[in-house]
């Protein structure tokens, strides 16, 4: 690698994983936080994310500090995150030496990932099971018009987590019914529900949502990797969006 060579980069960091993707290079590190650093030593949301990223670049082999290659990077977040959790989140990349930061929400990464159409006037509902959370929201127009997160700590079983996916779903369909999307359930019938993550894998989940619901369901193709692909979708763009800033 050139010394001065300008990297952009895609990072999904989860509860559990944290996965690193380079343009024109793919996914350079795929790796357990667990792993990384010992996550007890940080009650700062902050200071957590910058040791668990400076570890992961270490891992993957790219430098950081004021030698960094990366040059703009960006990074999946939770969704309805504040302007001072935004914060955070850049500051603990510029404190590596990123120059540049976007900021993604992590059901439209998801969502994009998964091969749907974001930008569809019709709603897509996504649901992404991580380790720790599960989070579904309604895209539509390359925005999220609703979305709603639960931790995963009482759903530790497949009944429990199948009630609790259903029950995220069927509250984002009232946030969004509640903002007059009338047309929702039209679109759901139409489109169907997306589930992505690595919970997605769990047997029977997709068929007992989709009787409950009485849509289609489906899972997405590698669907633990369909954050940090959709992620990588925002990378070839760049430089417009440097140039609205």
């Amino acid at each position: 690698m050139s010394l001065w060579a300008k990297l952009d980069c895609a990072i999904d960091a989860g509860a559990s994983r944290v996965r690193l993707l380079v343009r024109d290079r793919g996914i350079v590190l795929d790796e357990s936080v667990d792993e990384l650093v010992e996550r007890d030593q940080f009650r700062d949301r902050g200071r957590l994310l910058a040791a668990v990223l400076k570890a992961a670049f270490k891992r993957a082999q790219l430098r950081t500090g004021w030698l960094c290659p990366v040059r703009r990077v960006v990074l999946a977040i939770p969704s309805g995150a504040n302007e001072v959790e935004k914060r955070v989140f850049e500051d603990a990349l510029h404190s590596l030496g990123m120059k540049t930061v976007f900021l993604l929400e992590s059901p439209m990464a998801a969502a994009m990932g998964a091969g749907c159409k974001v930008a569809d006037p019709k709603a897509t509902c996504v649901v992404d099971i991580g380790a720790r959370l599960v989070h579904a929201a309604v895209v539509a127009l390359a925005g999220t018009v609703a979305c709603r997160s639960a931790e995963r700590a009482d759903a530790a079983d497949d009944k429990r987590l199948t009630e609790r996916v259903i029950e995220l779903i069927r509250g984002v369909i009232e946030d969004c019914l509640d903002k007059g999307r009338f047309n929702l359930v039209d679109d759901l019938a139409e489109k169907g529900i997306v589930l992505t993550g690595g919970g997605a894998l769990t047997a029977g989940l997709a068929t007992a949502v989709s009787d409950a619901l009485n849509c289609p369901v489906r899972v997405a193709d590698k669907p633990q990797l369909a954050v940090i692909n959709g992620v990588a979708q925002i990378l070839p763009e760049l430089d417009y969006l440097q140039k609205r800033r």
